[in-house]
């Protein structure tokens, strides 16, 4: 199974806004059963009454420029995001305001907070960077980082390709790591709702 987990983000808008979203990246898509409840048959008539579904690959952090997200400051954190209609991968996501804008950066790694590393320890809580602002985001052959500055000092998150400072897999035991074909760029995203779905 590959580590990065290929996904789409999608919204719903007016039908008039799909020359802005089409240039956006955005492509309308008919709806379907999402999962349990919505929209289910509620799809149709959305589509009626003007609203639409909208759908894009997210954009990698790594291909946006970086005023993009510098400055943006964490004002929520989640482990849980993605879904694919009957459960969710565990997308890593940190939700970041910068002026009136809101957006999130995410991991998109199966179980993603087990892959990170807080100030070179294994995540424990995500809490302790409320209120940190985004300074930089660097790839490397070996890892990404997200470097962050709180009130009292500066916090590093790291995703290493080869899982060295993370614990094995604890059913398997077997080390995390990316796979030859995958690339660290791809495993961040920039979202502005993380209302993520995989095919998985």
């Amino acid at each position: 199974m590959d580590a990065v987990i290929k996904c789409t983000e999608q919204e719903y808008a007016p039908f008039f806004a799909f020359p802005m979203r089409r240039r956006d990246g955005w492509r309308w898509m008919p709806f379907y059963l999402l999962g349990p409840v919505w929209p289910g048959p509620l799809g149709f008539l959305l589509t009626l009454i003007g609203i639409w579904r909208f759908a894009r690959t997210p954009r990698r952090i790594a291909d946006l420029p970086a005023d993009a997200y510098c400055g943006g400051v964490v004002v929520d954190t989640c482990s849980g995001l993605g879904s694919y209609g009957q459960g969710g991968p565990g997308f890593f996501g940190l939700q970041c305001r910068k002026g009136s804008d809101s957006f999130w950066i995410v991991f998109t790694l199966w179980g993603a907070v087990e892959w990170l590393t807080l100030d070179r320890k294994p995540i424990a809580s995500a809490k302790t960077l409320h209120g940190a602002s985004i300074q930089s985001v660097e790839f490397t052959d070996v890892c990404a980082t997200i470097t962050l500055h709180g009130a009292d000092s500066n916090h590093i998150i790291e995703l290493r390709r080869d899982g060295s400072t993370v614990p094995p897999w604890r059913g398997s035991g077997e080390k995390k790591s990316l796979g030859a074909g995958e690339s660290l760029e791809d495993a961040i995203v920039m979202s502005r709702r993380a209302n993520l779905w995989t095919s998985a």
